[in-house]
Order: C-alpha cells, then sequence, then structure tokens
C-alpha cells in the first residue's frame, strides 16, 4: 500500500508514518529508489494501530520501540511502570492545582504565619532511613509506625511529641529521615531504636494543615521568613505530626514546622 492509502487504514498522517520511518520505529517494507515513495504492507497495519494508540496516551517513542520488540512479560512491565508514571505525574499536577487554588484564597505565594516557640530538650526514641524525594512520605510513615510497634512491644505507650527530622545535606538524591518519638525514663530497651536527646531552644513555627504532600510550600514560606529576618537554620528543621493520618482525611492532617534559630 502507498503511504497515502496505509496512513488512512491505521488513522495516522502521512506526516507521523515519516516520523516513525526516520525514528526507525516503523520502516515501509519498501522505499521507491527512483521516487523515494514509501510503501507498507497489510501486515504492518497492527503496529502502526499500536503505535498511534501508545503516542495518544503520552508514551514515548524509545518505551514504543521498546514495547514493540518485547514479548509478553516485557510489555506488561512496560505498561506497568507507564501507569505508575501517569499516576505519579497526575498526583503532581493536583498538588500544583491545590496549590494555586491556596494561593488564589489567600491572594499571596506564603499563606502562612511564622511563630516563635521556646521549646525544652527532649529524650526521644529514633529510628533512620535513607530515601528520596520520590518514596519520602510512604518511608517515612512506614517508619514512624515501625518505631511505634516497637514501643509498644517494649510496654510503651506512644507520646507525643512524633516528628521527623529530614536531613538532605550533601546528596542530591538522598534523604535520611530521623523518626523521633518522646520517652519517659527509665529508658527502655529497644532492638532497633536508639535512645536520643534532641536540644531545645527557640525555633520559628509554621503550621500547615493539609496533605503532606504540600508541605513544601510551608518549607518555602519558612525559609523565606528566616531570611528576611536575618536568621540562620541552626539544625535540620522538625516536623511535628500533632494527628495521625490513619484516623484524619489529608486534607485534615495538621503538621508543625520547627526551625531551630
Amino acid at each position: 500500500m502507498p503511504i497515502g492509502r496505509f496512513a488512512r487504514a491505521c488513522r495516522l498522517s502521512v506526516k507521523a508514518l515519516r516520523h516513525y520511518d526516520e525514528e526507525e520505529l516503523l520502516r515501509p517494507a519498501h522505499v521507491d529508489e527512483r521516487t523515494g515513495y514509501r510503501y507498507y504492507t497489510r501486515e504492518q497495519v497492527r503496529d502502526a494501530v499500536t503505535i498511534g494508540m501508545l503516542r495518544g496516551l503520552g508514551i514515548g517513542i524509545p518505551i514504543i520501540r521498546q514495547f514493540l520488540a518485547g514479548g509478553t512479560a516485557e510489555r506488561s512491565a512496560i505498561l506497568h511502570a507507564e501507569a505508575t508514571r501517569i499516576e505519579r505525574e497526575m498526583a503532581q499536577r493536583r498538588f500544583a492545582l491545590d496549590a494555586i487554588a491556596r494561593f488564589g484564597s489567600t491572594g499571596t505565594l506564603a499563606p502562612y504565619e511564622v511563630t516563635i516557640r521556646r521549646m525544652e530538650s527532649l529524650q526521644v526514641a529514633e529510628r533512620c532511613v535513607v530515601t528520596d524525594a520520590e518514596a519520602l512520605i510512604v518511608d517515612t510513615t512506614e517508619l514512624i509506625y515501625s518505631l511505634f510497634d516497637e514501643l509498644r512491644a517494649a510496654g510503651r505507650e506512644v507520646w507525643s511529641p512524633v516528628f521527623c527530622m529530614n536531613d538532605d545535606r550533601g546528596s542530591d538524591e538522598h534523604i535520611v529521615v530521623h523518626a523521633c518519638v518522646r520517652v519517659e525514663s527509665p529508658v527502655p530497651d529497644l532492638p532497633q531504636a536508639r535512645i536520643n536527646e534532641v536540644p531545645g531552644g527557640e525555633f520559628a513555627v509554621v503550621t500547615h494543615v493539609g496533605p503532606y504532600e504540600q508541605l513544601g510550600l510551608a518549607y518555602h514560606a519558612l525559609y523565606a521568613w528566616a531570611q528576611e529576618h536575618g536568621h540562620e537554620s541552626r539544625g535540620l528543621v522538625r516536623e511535628i505530626y500533632v494527628n495521625d493520618p490513619a484516623n484524619v482525611r489529608p486534607e485534615a492532617l495538621q503538621t508543625d514546622l520547627l526551625l531551630p534559630l
């Protein structure tokens, strides 16, 4: 079939078919050496339709090339990975939409009030995990709940405050999460958590109400306030979780961010 007829059969444009030829994604079955006309066979229709469908779903040409070359198992894995990517992008777009709505309701890009709070030093049970920005919320949640389980197995209650300190200094990829829960003396014997003391002092504080995915907005507001008022951070920001995500809806989650001054 000449390229025009093949394009109509596959519901693709001639321009798209030429592009797929240039990308070596769908080569013509024959090219006339004299005229340069491209010709295709009926057996190529399935691949052409598959390419058009996957491109319509926003899947890139390198991934489509892998898909066409793969067997059933590899194709399933590729589609699963693409579904995960799209879900992640949708979550990012929802976050952007929510953030814009939040800014629009307040008329400012920093809708947080900063206060100063005095804190005493705390004796805590602490566990750590190394993660990255993409897995931060999931890994932090699992870490905190595992710390709860360890304390309860030792016969201790879970006391407030429950908080994390995220250390990403010196790394563009890795974040060390320190999950902490206050413990009273005598110190419990814990198999994995260590007992540590976190210092007190003065802290700049903002309160974020909403999903953890939106905490970055509060961080920006907190750091902007610190720079405007001539403060340099003297340690890691503490994320104090005022309520439990197992018991409240994401939009009702309250998190206090404390920047040591």
